[in-house]
């Protein structure tokens, strides 16, 4: 804003204010005249004939029927007003009185009232209209219509009878005082019937004026109206009074475009008279008795301004400096005396020009109910922005300083004066800004530390908004903290001493403690209920427990809250607690996950019950990430042990639920085992198996042991989804390990627990064990047979099980009831110990067998369970010998059998599939273990006191000796692989060729050169003879022509020369004398002893003679 325009809205405020706040003359004016004093004006309608006064029912139903509609501009109403007008030159007056009253004694009347010379103006009443109002809803608002000439509007409310209200009159912003048209008896509307006039009333207006008309209650109001024309060289005066010049003004001002710098637009407008103390004397100048000051005029015209056009009001001290020159004049000693006498402060009024001022600065600032505040922005004022009014009074100077001007010759006096002020500057200034500060704090609180009054006065309301707003500004800007929390409780004491609720709102809003619990803290919330009412403060705690930042106090201030609601039956307040409980239990969630304090959320749940943590805080910690082992386990631990003081309200199994779901929802986030990326990280591992134990421990020790079998159903199922064995190996050691260290009981106690059906530690983890033994003891897993791709079990690679696997299948046997539980298993999974390594298999048994007590060595149970895991290992045996050392290994079983004490069947089963093994090996390899195999055996035998004429080992002898008759029965018939003609040369060349012992010259190699169809025969002979499994080979050479069949005898088939008769010497010799002969070889035996003997003689009288397969001998 330009200083321009400060300057010229200067001149024009000064210039409204030196003709005085009051209007010159009114705008108004109003008369009544006795009834008896006013002619008859012997009123007649053109079409109606004549009308009597006071005027009847049924001529006021005629006038208003004759009436047109009210519609024109003039008129703010419709025909619910009830106001009708018949035009004037519809009218007559026959009574020449009447005119001569209007002309000489109604119309100068009015016009002197309105401010218009008498002389000055010609002027004359012309009937306007006849004006009818009935009784109605509504009233109407109507402007005094302006004309070329007209000056004003005369109205007289001629004799009639009604019950109504006064009118009145309206211009701008201004409303004038109602004017009186009925008599006082019967203004009430509640008179039982209409009053008649006792007197004639007559109103004048100028024109532009508006006409507020009431409606009335009964009866009709009748008035003839008049327009007041001159003869136009009458200039009408202004109808704006002062303050609304003064209103237009500043509002041209206020809407002028920003200055671009400073100085910020600022208006000073000194008051007529200077207060010293001026906050004491605002609460004076704001009143208005009935003859006010020119200062309080000012002072309620400028509130009103600001109000309208958005602008600052303040009052202040302010300082004016004035500077005056005096010329020098040594001859004049008048003139130098009056020099001197200015250089000192002196009594009596200040005089100086307005040119004069050099600068004003302001010094304290108070608002419109005098506290002071703290303006900042606003610096030295100039000359254009200070108005002083007309009759201004300043006190004496209060410093004078007298500076001799060189260049005039004279001096130049700067002198200052204090003086008070209004202060004004449009509310988007941003370059000024009110603060409530130290001065504000200072003056409000000892004002309503004071307050002992059931109602607030002006005075204590306007000290307890200062304080409030103090609060608002301070409390985030370091003010201190002692201070702000007595201004709360003062206010907050005031607030309740009143009971208004608006004001504690507001102070509270103000304070911060809509942001912050300890603001007022819980007692502070909870006192206000007890005063106020839960409507009042709802939306207040709403906001706090939505902004503040520390849960603890949110979730103390609504359980307590809450409490007060049990207590005292609030449903209203009982709701909300609920909906918040819904939040908080939110950010409850968040507290916890970002520092886990124990201590605090159970006392939370023990403050809330058990349906509020079932409810609210356990579905919101659930929704977290929280850790199972530092906070879960710990938490549900503190709830089992708290569990007698957390109350509920109906649901008495809240707390009993809630941890049995918390615990479903640890098993569900539980990983039974650590993936593949971690497999190998033992400290990781050892940790994820600590998580379970701890997991299960809880479980058992606060009473909800079937999430064990929860837990131990969820680890099946994820056992065997890995291709790895190892890990799922060790989870199920360690936690056997530790559960049955942990959950010991004496092993006397053994059986009866296992039969009693009592919800014991042992009890919730049998599902457990026994998936521990069926993982330790299965490589398959659950279906408890091979994988479909390895169908053929012997391309398996045998599943070796650990001292450590072993050692927890017992602890797990022992606590599923030893042998018993074994042979139940067993029975139920036949191949569950197939694919198992035979040595781990038979030192489960040597573990089997040593673990249990020796009086259960005789119980069927246990033989069934040794004997199934001995059966076992005999199956998972590789019999398929190849050398001597295959045969020991045969023994070796055979001596396992002796010592798990095995049946005759278990024996011959297992020689059975031996016997099987040697009949599939190929005729040489066969041949060259039957005696070994037998032999072994036999010595076996001895070591155990037996022999092979022993039930389980007699059919095993037999087998062999039937095998070796059957191979050396044929063993000295000439030996051919050719076709046997004569006449086919290269056939007796093979024959010739395999009959050489290949010692000496003899050759190892044969080759036919000869044509493709000799070849094929050749090779024909030697596969139909199955020369190639006695280590015969031939090959195709094709580097000549003819090819080449190259026959090559190797090692092995000479082998087969070996001393006949020493050989049936050592099998009969191992089946015993003749007669244990007959018994091991029963029907058999005169065959095979005839044959052998045969062998033998034949041997002896052919010593070269060898031995081949009976299958290569025609």
């Amino acid at each position: 804003m330009s200083p321009a325009s400060e300057s010229r809205v200067k001149h024009e405020l000064q210039g409204i204010l030196r003709g005085g706040l009051e209007r010159p003359h009114p705008l108004v004016h109003a008369t009544q005249y006795p009834l008896a004093t006013v002619p008859d004006p012997q009123l007649a309608v053109w079409t109606l004939g004549g009308i009597p006064l006071p005027l009847h029912e049924g001529d006021a139903q005629n006038l208003i029927a004759s009436a047109p509609l009210l519609g024109s501009s003039n008129y703010d109403s419709s025909q619910s007003s009830g106001v009708w007008e018949i035009p004037g030159d519809k009218l007559f007056f026959y009574n020449p009185a009447w005119h001569d009253w209007v002309r000489n004694v109604v119309g100068p009347a009015a016009l002197r009232g309105i401010g218009v010379p008498e002389d000055e103006v010609h002027k004359l009443c012309v009937p306007s209209c006849l004006r009818i109002q009935e009784s109605a809803k509504d009233g109407a608002r109507m402007i005094i219509a302006e004309a070329p000439k007209k000056l004003a509007e005369l109205a007289i409310f001629v004799h009639s009878t009604f019950t109504g209200c006064p009118h009145s009159f309206q211009h701008k912003d201004e409303t004038f005082h109602p004017i009186p048209i009925s008599p006082p008896s019967s203004s009430s509307t509640s008179s039982p019937r209409p009053q008649p006039q006792t007197e004639i009333s007559v109103v004048c207006a100028y024109t532009g004026i508006e006409q507020i008309i009431p409606p009335l209650a009964r009866g009709f109001r009748v008035s003839v109206v008049y327009d007041v024309v001159h003869d136009g060289k009458y200039v009408l005066p202004p109808t704006d009074s002062p303050r609304q010049c003064i209103l237009r003004a500043l509002g041209t001002w206020a809407a002028g475009a920003p200055a671009p710098s400073p100085p910020a637009p600022v208006l000073a407008l000194l008051l007529a008279k200077d207060y010293p103390d001026l906050g004491s004397h605002v609460s004076a100048l704001a009143s208005v008795p009935p003859s006010p000051t020119n200062d309080q005029r000012m002072f309620a015209i400028l509130e009103n301004a600001a109000r309208m056009l958005d602008l600052a009001l303040y009052l202040a001290n302010v300082e004016i400096n004035v500077v005056q020159q005096h010329p020098h004049n040594a001859d004049n000693p008048a003139t130098a005396a009056r020099a001197k006498s200015n250089s000192k402060p002196r009594p009596g009024p200040a005089m100086f020009w307005d040119n004069e001022i050099a600068a004003v600065r302001v010094g304290e600032v108070w608002d419109l109910h005098g506290c002071p505040v703290e303006a900042e922005g606003i610096g030295a004022l100039c000359r254009d922005q200070v108005v002083i009014k007309g009759k201004t009074e300043f006190v004496s100077a209060v410093t004078v300083d007298v500076v001799e001007d060189a260049a005039s010759g004279g001096k130049r006096i700067s002198s200052t004066y204090h003086h008070s002020a209004f202060l004004l500057w449009p509310q988007a200034t941003q370059e000024i800004r009110i603060i409530a500060g130290q001065n504000t704090y200072d003056h409000a609180f000892p004002i309503l530390q004071n307050c002992t009054s059931p109602s607030a006065s002006r005075a204590e309301h306007n000290a307890f908004d200062a304080l409030a707003r103090w609060c608002k500004e301070n409390r985030n800007a370091g003010a201190d903290a002692e201070q702000h929390k007595e201004a709360t409780r003062v206010l907050q004491e005031c607030s309740a001493r009143w009971h208004d609720p608006a004001l504690f709102l507001c102070a509270m809003s103000a304070c911060g403690a809509d942001e912050k619990i300890e603001v007022l803290g819980v007692a502070g919330f909870v006192e206000a209920y007890r005063v106020f009412g839960w409507d009042a403060i709802r939306d207040l705690c709403t906001a706090v427990v939505t902004n503040e930042a520390a849960c603890t106090l949110r979730w103390e201030l609504t359980m307590r809250l809450w409490e007060l609601a049990v207590q005292w039956g609030d449903a209203e307040l009982s709701c909300w607690c609920s909906s918040q409980h819904q939040y908080l239990g939110i950010l409850v969630g968040e507290c916890v996950e970002r520092d886990v304090d124990l201590d605090w959320l159970v006392e939370v749940v023990i403050a809330g019950g058990g349906e509020l943590l079932k409810e609210v805080i356990y579905p919101q910690l659930a929704s977290k990430r929280l850790a199972i082992d530092t906070f879960w386990i710990r938490f549900l631990r503190r709830l089992h042990e708290n569990r007698n003081r957390i109350s509920f309200v109906t649901d008495p199994k809240a707390l009993y639920d809630t941890i049995k779901l918390a615990l479903e929802h640890i098993v569900a986030r539980l990983a039974p085992f650590c993936d593949n990326s971690t497999s190998g990280d033992k400290l990781t591992v050892a940790s994820a198996v600590d998580t379970i134990f701890d997991v299960l421990r809880c479980a058992i020790e606060i009473g909800h042991g079937k999430v064990c079998e929860v837990a131990a159903a969820r680890m099946r199922s994820e056992a065997f989804k890995f291709e790895s064995t190892h890990d799922r190996q060790y989870y199920y050691e360690s936690l056997v390990r530790l559960l049955v260290q942990y959950f010991p009981f004496p092993a006397e106690e053994e059986e009866a627990q296992r039969q009693q059906a009592t919800m014991t530690p042992n009890y919730w983890l049998q599902k457990l064990y026994h998936d521990a033994v069926v993982v330790l003891m299965s490589p398959y897993g659950p279906g408890y047979s091979p994988p479909p791709a390895a169908a053929d079990e012997s391309l398996v690679p045998p599943f070796k099980i650990t001292e450590e696997s072993l050692e927890a299948i017992m602890l797990a046997t022992r606590r599923l009831g030893g042998p018993g539980f074994l042979t139940d298993f067993f029975l139920k999974h036949e191949i569950t110990l197939r694919g198992i390594h035979p040595d781990s298999l038979c030192a489960l048994a040597e573990i089997l067998r040593g673990e249990f007590r020796r009086d259960e060595l005789d119980s069927a149970a246990y033989r069934r369970v040794i004997m199934h895991v001995t059966s076992a290992a005999l199956d998972a045996t590789n019999v398929s010998l190849q050398s001597s050392l295959d045969a020991k290994k045969i023994t070796s079983s055979v001596e396992f059998c002796f010592a798990m004490g095995a049946p005759n069947v278990v024996h011959e089963k297992f020689l059975l599939r031996v016997a099987e093994g040697l009949a599939a090996l190929q005729p040489n390899q066969r041949l060259s273990q039957l005696i070994p195999v037998l032999s072994e055996l036999y010595t076996a035998l001895k070591r155990h006191g037996l022999d092979l004429q022993h039930p389980a080992f007699r059919g095993f002898a037999a087998s062999i000796a039937r095998m070796f008759t059957q191979l050396v029965a044929s063993a000295f018939k000439e030996p051919s692989a050719g076709c046997g003609k004569t006449e086919c040369r290269p056939c007796s060349q093979l024959d010739a060729f395999l009959d050489s012992d290949g010692s000496g010259d003899a050759p190892c190699v044969l080759a036919f050169k000869m044509k493709l169809d000799a070849r094929k025969h050749v090779e024909q002979q030697l596969r139909v003879t199955g020369l190639s499994g006695f280590g015969i080979g031939w090959e195709t050479v094709r580097d000549t022509v003819p090819h080449t069949l190259k026959i090559t005898k190797t090692e092995n088939f000479c082998k087969f020369r070996v001393s006949p008769s020493r050989q049936c010497a050592t099998l009969l010799a191992l089946l015993g004398s003749r007669d244990e002969q007959r018994v091991i070889l029963g029907e058999e035996f005169e065959y095979i002893l005839w044959t052998l003997k045969e062998v033998q003689v034949t041997s002896a009288e052919s010593p070269s003679s060898r031995l081949l397969p009976v299958w290569i001998v025609r």
